[in-house]
Order: structure tokens, then C-alpha cells, then sequence
């Protein structure tokens, strides 16, 4: 599978406001003072070399009033601060979002709270990343686990790294998504997520990346906020019978047993499909600027096909059709 390329910007700083909740791995520290500080790093806790990395952070102060910046310390080839200014007023909570671009590979960092020239809060966040040659998946969907078969695909090089999202996960700047080489979203509701998450989402697409997004019962809240990147446009669903050219593209898997619901809508023109013997669609992809879109009409997460082995050859397949990113794309984002 082609990898797009990545140029990093000549931008050591970039502060966005998010509505987000953190998983339980994120890391909390709390002073005298009454102030608080949450943050994770990366995609899951994962990032890609010479990517930028998204730092999010929640603050919250029952204290006095303090004025100050969030700073990430980066020991290493060649130190750098990356800082961010923040006013908390007395019983307040703020989310900033820091992005940062270390030289070098990076396993740890200082992440600090700095007001008067004082260190209010300090603490330590490690993060894992993964190599250039290996494909890293975000996964946005409501049952996860379902798409621990990604781990079993055999990229040309390198290795499959899954990566659990949630909703404030997703960086309302494109820079933030740039160490996903594919994007699923799955029975999740995107119509929650903020325009300028949506904007990030299209952007990273059009830069090069590899956007993934499923159909099945499902179907409306996970097309509720992107439908207008999607090949194919749903609008209800019907039942298939038969997954015979599901099982065909896999390349001589045997045709899982059952009937499975289907999203049916309306192919963009420029629009791939693969259809069945009687014309549904249970797949389409096009290319959106440098990037790819995929849409499964089906839903891999339910059965047959959750049991199915097929799906793995089916991921290979799809995800194998791909584009090579153009000059003009590099570096393209959203600052």
C-alpha cells in the first residue's frame, strides 16, 4: 500500500479550543493552588515519526485566578518548548490543544503549567511512535473491538497500529490527524462533531489521507456530519441476501452465511462501486484530492460479517486502491 507523504509546516504553535471528553489513560496532575491538569498525547496515546503531534489538555481551576501558558518541555536532538497562553478564572475549566513537531523519536515529554515565572503543575507524558513504514488506524465507531481485525493486515512494509478514538480525539486542525494513515468511522454519530472537526477531516482527506466509513443499521448518524465527503449517499437501507460479491472480492473467501442490512442511497458520478448480482451497491470509494474516501454500505461490526474472515482480505483489497499524492499536496492543512 502507498503511504502519502508528510511535510511538516514551518509552525512551532497552534492553540485550538475543544469539547471533549478524555479516555481513562490520560494523566492528571493538581496543585495547592486548586488547579487541576488533564492531557493525553497523540492518536490513543500513538504517533508517526515526522508528524505533528496534538497535545490535549483540560484545565480546571478552584483557585484564585491565574494567567500563565501551558508549555510541552522536548528533551533531545535539538530542545524545544512549544507554549500556550491561558487566563483561568476562578472557578473555571478550559481544553487547549497544543501541537507539536519533536526531532527525532520521541517517547516521553514534560508537559507544565507556568504562571509567574512558577511551575504550578508538572507532569510526564509518554507516548508510542510507530514507524513511517507502519499504517496507523484511528478508529471512531461505537464498538471498537470489532475492528481488532485490522491488526491481522499485512502492509507492504512495515505493520498494522491501532489506535481507539473518541470524539475529542478528532483535532479541529488537520496537522493533528497527520499521523493516521486511515480514518474508519463506524456507528458513531459525526453529527456531533464540531464544523471545524468536519473541516480538519476533509482537509487531512485532501491532503492525502484515507478516510473509511461504514453503512448497515447504523448508517444515518455515522453519514449525519460527513455525507458530503462519501462516494455514495445514503438514505434508507435495505436487506441483502446474498454477500457472494463481497466474498468475491476478497479474493476466494467463501460467501458468509445470512442476510445483512445494506445502506442505499445515491453514487457520486466520479464514484467506484461494487454492486451485487442485482445492482446494490456494498461498496463505493473516490478519490477526494489527494486523498481516498471508502464507503462499506455494510456494517463489518455486525453479523455475519463481524465472524466472517473474509473481512480482513476485504480491508487489503479496498484499502489497497489508493492514489499517490501530488506535489501540490504536500504540507497542505488548515493553519
Amino acid at each position: 500500500m502507498s503511504k502519502f507523504s508528510k511535510k511538516l509546516l514551518p509552525i512551532i504553535l497552534a492553540i485550538s479550543l475543544l469539547s471533549a471528553f478524555f479516555l481513562p489513560t490520560k494523566v492528571f496532575a493538581q496543585d495547592d493552588t486548586g488547579v487541576t491538569m488533564q492531557a493525553r498525547a497523540g492518536s490513543d496515546g500513538y504517533c508517526q515519526e515526522g508528524a505533528w503531534i496534538p497535545i490535549r489538555v483540560t484545565l480546571e481551576n478552584n483557585g484564585p485566578e491565574i494567567n500563565g501558558e501551558v508549555r510541552a518541555n522536548i528533551s533531545g536532538t535539538g530542545d524545544s518548548i512549544y507554549a500556550a497562553l491561558v487566563t483561568l478564572p476562578t472557578v473555571s475549566r478550559k481544553e487547549i490543544t497544543l501541537y507539536i513537531a519533536p526531532e527525532g523519536y520521541l517517547r516521553s515529554f514534560y508537559l507544565q503549567l507556568i504562571s509567574d515565572n512558577k511551575k504550578l503543575l508538572e507532569q510526564q507524558l509518554t507516548i508510542n511512535c510507530v514507524l513511517g513504514s507502519d499504517m496507523l488506524f484511528g478508529i471512531l465507531a461505537g464498538n471498537p473491538s470489532a475492528f481488532n481485525v485490522l491488526n491481522s493486515l499485512n502492509p507492504s512494509t512495515g505493520r498494522a497500529v491501532i489506535a481507539q478514538l473518541e470524539a475529542g480525539d478528532i483535532p479541529e486542525n488537520s496537522q493533528g490527524l497527520e499521523a493516521l494513515d486511515v480514518l474508519l468511522i463506524s456507528d458513531f454519530d459525526t453529527g456531533t462533531l464540531s464544523q471545524p472537526q468536519v473541516d480538519s477531516i476533509s482537509n487531512w482527506v485532501t491532503g492525502g489521507g484515507r478516510l473509511l466509513v461504514t453503512g448497515g443499521v447504523g448508517w444515518q448518524k455515522t453519514a449525519a456530519g460527513i455525507a458530503d465527503l462519501l462516494p455514495l449517499k445514503p438514505s434508507s437501507t435495505a436487506e441483502i441476501a446474498s454477500l457472494d460479491a463481497l466474498a468475491k472480492f476478497s479474493l476466494g473467501q467463501a460467501a458468509p452465511f445470512g442476510t445483512t442490512l445494506a445502506a442505499v442511497g445515491v453514487p457520486d458520478g466520479d464514484a467506484q462501486l461494487l454492486q451485487d448480482e442485482s445492482g446494490s451497491t456494498i461498496a463505493a470509494w473516490k478519490r477526494y484530492g489527494a486523498g481516498m474516501v471508502y464507503y462499506l454500505a455494510v456494517d463489518p461490526a455486525q453479523e455475519p460479517l463481524r465472524s466472517w474472515d473474509g473481512m480482513v482480505d476485504v480491508y487489503q483489497q479496498l484499502l489497497a486502491i489508493s492514489v499517490e499524492v501530488p506535489g501540490w499536496a504536500q504540507g497542505f492543512g488548515d493553519w
